[in-house]
């Protein structure tokens, strides 16, 4: 007993001695050499921070490391992010992307050589002046899609792999069994997807209205892609590659044939009238905005061509339609006691949105303006002549 207190005294007048020793040095100076060569390295990279307009992402960057590197922590991330809009999942950014590090900085994705001349803005002169996100590149396709009821009919099943474990990843082959009338084209890729049997909200005149998301057609959570390496008619198989994977793939989930990445797709004149709606998005979002991908319940069977741009219209007297109380309850009494009808209203313009991808019954589009928030539900229509 005595030794163990002798011992507990001496480590604590030894604890005293050394943090009176440590006080002492560090108000000599001794110790701040170390501190002031870490503070001189965070001044450099700052001064390099500074002086950064944009990063083009290399293979095994990411948001977190980025932010820790330029914006001074990591956690930074949605800062960073919020600069480039055009990145639909901030867990997954790729080469050729020029990443902005502060807003109003040159980037996003660019397919254009030096000098080359990016498409021409909408004739209307307001729709697409600060929704460049289509002439930025190509366009990923986000976590989630929709896919209409052929789409869905049509899926694949991953059944196997020559590889000897559950979970595949890039590079990784598997097997794949088409449905009859099915036969998929070597070398294209398609997306990997499970069904998520999601519902949309659609706001409408005051209201809440839920709905099946279109048609017969489903919101889907995309995993990966792979890329058809070749295909056996008779037995109806497949083998394709992983090149792509958010999350583990395993047998059993389902391929579809939509590409992951869009390509710039220039505006197209339409030489169709067409009257569709918004179906869904690619975020479980309530409103929509600017440089979101959105899915439209109107196809090439009614005329639809990539590079058609669908307007986004609305009728009616939006105040009105968001009122919260009835008049009778707000406690003032108004002029018009019988508001007139929102159909005899003219229709209005409020968005714009361009087809980047165009199936039989439905398309995929970016929205590049949008004057006020879109909602799923929305009315889009497209116009002969533009």
């Amino acid at each position: 007993m005595h030794r163990s207190s002798t011992a507990r005294c001496l480590s604590a007048e030894t604890l005293k001695a050394v943090g009176s020793a440590f006080g002492a040095a560090l108000a000599l100076g001794v110790l701040v050499a170390p501190f002031s060569l870490a503070g001189q390295d965070g001044d450099e990279q700052a001064q390099s921070s500074a002086e950064s307009e944009s990063h083009p992402v290399r293979e095994g960057d990411t948001l977190w490391d980025l932010s820790g590197r330029y914006l001074g922590s990591s956690y930074e991330w949605p800062r960073l992010w919020s600069y480039n809009p055009e990145i639909t999942n901030p867990h997954w950014i790729y080469p050729g992307h020029v990443l902005r590090l502060h807003d109003g900085a040159a980037g996003g994705y660019s397919t254009l050589a030096p000098g080359e001349a990016g498409p021409a803005d909408a004739p209307n002169g307001r729709l697409l002046r600060q929704g460049g996100g289509a002439r930025r590149g190509s366009v990923r396709l986000g976590e989630q899609v929709y896919l209409d009821k052929d789409a869905l009919a049509e899926a694949a099943h991953i059944v196997g792999s020559p590889q000897d474990h559950m979970m595949f990843s890039p590079t990784d082959e598997v097997y794949l069994q088409f449905k009859k009338g099915g036969n998929p084209t070597e070398g294209k890729n398609a997306i990997v997807f499970i069904r998520q049997h999601r519902r949309e909200l659609s706001p409408n005149a005051g209201k809440v209205k839920y709905y099946r998301a279109g048609d017969g057609g489903e919101i889907v959570r995309v995993l990966g892609a792979l890329r058809i390496e070749s295909f056996d008619a008779d037995k109806r198989i497949a083998r394709a590659v992983i090149t792509e994977a958010s999350d583990p793939i395993e047998r059993g989930f389902e391929v579809a044939d939509v590409p992951l990445t869009f390509a710039d797709v220039p505006p197209k004149v339409s030489n169709k009238k067409v009257h569709a709606k918004i179906v869904a998005a690619t975020q479980p979002l309530g409103t929509l905005g600017e440089n979101q991908l959105v899915f439209i319940n109107a196809g090439s069977k009614q005329g639809v061509e990539v590079g058609n741009r669908f307007l986004v219209v609305r009728q009616g007297d939006p105040w009105r339609q968001n009122l919260t109380l009835r008049e009778a309850l707000s406690g003032e009494e108004r002029p018009e006691r019988h508001p007139v009808s929102d159909r005899q209203y003219p229709w209005e313009v409020v968005g714009e949105v361009r087809a980047l991808f165009v199936r039989p019954e439905t398309s995929t589009g970016l929205i590049t303006d949008a004057l006020v928030e879109l909602n799923p539900g929305d009315r889009v229509e497209l116009r002969e002549g533009y």
